[in-house]
């Protein structure tokens, strides 16, 4: 499935990851983000050396496909999709800047918890056991990264 995800070009990858967000993610209608203090807390977490410039939108929508693939159920979803016909550019035209980060986050919050301590330190844990911290961490690095060249904007 990994290869199979990382071969999808980018309009693919676009047109799979908001299928699959549209129909089995239940983000109850609202916009995904990321406060400053869970970027933050993100941050220190997986990234204290920075994160990389560079991030395209196929880049994070194979990234939050690839965690969204450890669930068995979607990894069949996805691989149906990503194996059928391929989509129109009027499918995926929208599907890029703000809306693919915010399906990325969408996908991160399945399994990641925010919490902050008596103190205020903000920190998060991740829900999911079969869950692989390499790839989490791949998605909040390229998350994060399209944050920063957003904001640049």
């Amino acid at each position: 499935m990994n290869e199979t995800i990382a071969n999808l070009d980018d309009k693919t990858a676009l047109y799979v990851l908001n299928t699959i967000a549209r129909y089995e993610l239940s983000a109850d209608g609202k916009e995904e983000t990321l406060t400053p203090e869970e970027q933050t807390a993100l941050r220190n977490e997986f990234c204290p050396a920075g994160v990389e410039g560079g991030v395209t939108d196929g880049d994070l929508a194979r990234a939050a496909l690839q965690v969204l693939a450890c669930e068995p159920k979607l990894a069949t979803r996805i691989d149906d999709l990503a194996r059928g016909p391929k989509p129109d550019q009027m499918a995926i035209d929208f599907v890029t800047g703000v809306v693919v980060v915010t399906l990325a986050i969408a996908v991160l919050k399945t399994g990641v918890s925010f919490k902050v301590d008596s103190t205020g330190k903000w920190s998060l844990k991740i829900d999911k056991e079969a869950l692989s911290d390499e790839l989490m961490k791949i998605l909040i690095e390229k998350i994060l990264s399209r944050f920063d060249s957003l904001s640049d904007d």
